[in-house]
């Protein structure tokens, strides 16, 4: 009967050992898998920082276009002392602005700066006063981006939104004039390649309102500055950012030529701008970049890789949480 008991004993002393032993290595694969659906989502998780990040610059921006264009935003007790001073400013530097679009014009520039090696861009428009601050909004629905926009292609303001690229005309909707506007790749730029011949492209400003149409869309080298160029009686907006995704060896560029008929979006209008650029950050589809990718026969590039990683990400995050609801309902039903 001694023995008998022994026996018992160590085979339920066993199957306690191997009963823990599984639980620890389910606990171990499910962690791991909810620490890997995390990392596949790192990318949405940063695209969301962008937008609540680029929230308070796009309100700011608002703010100060409405007081810019007399819709009594300034007699409103919540309009901020940065969208005040920004609105004040840019009627004092218009005149400058003016005077450095012809200088600009006529081949006596700045010399144009590389947004993406960071060159003397800091200093290009201290004498506005402007320096830091958003002067306007940049919207293109084909790409998803809503960026506040700031004058000199500094390093912060890269870091902040999109930027004026230092020896390229300011955004002042003049004929002959060529606006050079930069963002990085890996933020409100990613989808350039979205862009179609067409595609609307609203810049809204202190100086104004102004709605171009992408009229050509092509690579670069990072030393092809012809491609900023003005070009005579036609108001021209250009952006650019690094191409391929993920690399600073070329560059993408998308010329938009302005759309006089359009009508640009004033005043109490913007005020749902920075909400919405929380919603396009929360809401990009993966699902539907990896299909227009595949649609239009494009190359599976690192970002092709990346929203197949992000898609992959949400369904497991998705299946973890199915599943621990699914053990907890079946442990308060063994309990009860």
């Amino acid at each position: 009967m001694t023995r008998r008991g022994h026996g018992s004993m160590a085979s339920h002393f066993g199957a306690d050992h191997s009963s823990k032993r599984r639980l620890t290595i389910a606990a171990v694969g499910w962690t791991v898998l909810f620490v890997g659906a995390l990392l596949l989502l790192v990318p949405d998780f940063v695209e969301l920082s962008y937008g609540l990040r680029a929230c308070s610059e796009l309100g700011t921006a608002s703010e100060a276009i409405d007081v810019a264009s007399d819709n009594d935003a300034s007699s409103a007790p919540d309009t901020s002392a940065e969208a005040l001073k920004t609105a004040d400013k840019g009627v004092s530097s218009r005149p400058w602005l003016e005077s450095y679009n012809e200088r600009v014009r006529q081949g006596g520039g700045m010399v144009i700066n590389d947004p993406f090696t960071f060159g003397a861009a800091d200093q290009s428009f201290a004498k506005t006063g402007l320096a830091g601050l958003p002067v306007g909004v940049l919207t293109v629905d084909s790409m998803a981006c809503e960026a506040p926009v700031y004058l000199g292609s500094s390093e912060q303001n890269m870091l902040n939104g999109a930027a004026v690229v230092a020896g390229t005309s300011a955004p002042l909707g003049e004929p002959s004039s060529n606006c050079v506007i930069a963002a990085h790749r890996n933020m409100f730029f990613k989808q350039i390649e979205n862009v179609r011949i067409g595609d609307r492209v609203c810049l809204r400003t202190i100086w104004g309102g102004y709605v171009y149409r992408v009229a050509e869309i092509r690579i670069i080298s990072p030393s092809d500055i012809k491609s900023a160029a003005v070009q005579k009686d036609k108001d021209l907006l250009t952006l650019v950012t690094c191409h391929p995704y993920g690399s600073n060896r070329q560059r993408i560029i998308a010329v938009c030529e302005r759309d006089e008929g359009a009508e640009v979006l004033t005043g109490s209008r913007l005020e749902s701008l920075p909400r919405k650029t929380v919603d396009r950050a929360m809401g990009r589809s993966a699902l539907s970049n990896i299909l227009a990718t595949i649609e239009r026969g494009g190359a599976i590039d690192e970002l092709f890789i990346e929203d197949c990683g992000r898609l992959l990400g949400r369904i497991l995050l998705v299946f973890l949480l199915v599943r621990l609801v699914v053990v907890a309902v079946k442990r308060r039903k063994a309990t009860s």
